[in-house]
């Protein structure tokens, strides 16, 4: 089932079918469960699943509690998935294509091994290891194809205006939060025209891309013995440059992560000059999609739970040498 016939089952109301016990919905991946708990909800709905008396456990996914699902943004995040299995990274492998059910896209993969790092890291030597798992992760997967871009998204030096429309439409998105909150739009244009100075795009032109997975954070990754056993949650990956990861990874100031990571292997002083500017661009990026999905649902309130978006505007800050 491909992204467009979700949506347009989702069109016809599809939702409103009964709905299938989970059970049910394992049992179309080819796996007869034990037992299924609920294990987290962000952008997507997790639960784990127990069969075979044990010995075999999964994660059963549900895609798009948040937002719309882009048209073959499910395809393009396996595909990912799948190229980075076959480079030898530890992640999730899909053990069937995704399945269309009452509405919704679901997907299953083999539950991952070893443990999360502290959530969220506190101390400067734990920010230092993700660093350095980080930079070991992507020497081992340098030589993994580059796809097209992932459908909706975009490079984060990019991120100063919306991909379509460019500062044009900025404009009108946020003369649009502007009747709601003059002040965020204040900020957040202030935000996006100074990046937008910098060109990004320029500086880093030298710099190959690659698929980034776009939060590598101790929440996303699962280690054993100091390495790097699991990686997922790729609702952010999509095609940049590394250092968009090394950004998304130390989040605006923490800089024990660029620290880790150089103990591995080097970052250009381009890359490093960048690294603020690609997570706010990394941040401007998600405020466009969020809304132009409001403005085109109808929703009045385009404010709802952007209070992070702000702070992090406060927080960024350059790496210091």
């Amino acid at each position: 089932m491909d992204d467009a016939s979700a949506a347009n089952l989702k069109s016809r109301g599809a939702e409103r079918q009964p709905r299938t016990t989970l059970a049910d919905i394992v049992r179309r991946f080819g796996v007869e469960p034990d037992r299924i708990r609920f294990a987290a909800k962000r952008s997507n709905v997790h639960w784990r699943v127990v069969a075979d008396a044990g010995a075999d456990v999964y994660a059963l996914r549900r895609f798009g509690v948040w937002g719309r699902t882009t048209p073959g943004d499910v395809g393009w995040e396996v595909a990912a998935v799948e190229a980075y299995a076959a480079a030898g990274a530890p992640v999730p492998r899909p053990i069937a294509p995704p399945r269309m059910v009452d509405g919704e896209v679901y997907l299953m993969m083999p539950w991952l091994g070893g443990r999360v790092l502290r959530h969220p890291p506190v101390s400067e030597d734990e920010f230092r290891q993700l660093g350095a798992l980080l930079a070991e992760h992507h020497l081992a997967t340098a030589g993994m194809p580059v796809p097209g871009q992932r459908p909706g998204m975009g490079e984060c030096a990019k991120g100063a205006a919306p991909q379509i429309g460019g500062a044009a439409r900025r404009g009108e998105l946020l003369d649009a939060v502007a009747r709601i909150d003059p002040d965020a739009a204040r900020r957040f244009r202030a935000a996006a025209e100074a990046l937008e100075a910098r060109d990004l795009p320029a500086q880093l032109a030298g710099c190959p891309l690659r698929i980034v997975h776009g939060d590598f954070s101790s929440w996303n990754i699962k280690v054993a013995g100091g390495r790097l056993v699991g990686l997922f949650d790729f609702d952010c990956a999509h095609v940049d440059v590394r250092a968009a990861d090394v950004a998304a990874a130390r989040r605006g100031y923490h800089d024990p992560v660029v620290e880790g990571y150089l103990s591995v292997t080097p970052l250009t002083d381009a890359e490093l000059d960048a690294l603020d500017g690609l997570w706010l661009g990394g941040i401007l990026n998600g405020l466009w999609r969020v809304l132009e999905d409001r403005l085109a649902a109808g929703d009045a309130d385009l404010m709802y739970g952007l209070g992070w978006q702000l702070e992090q505007l406060e927080k960024t800050r350059p790496y210091r040498r």
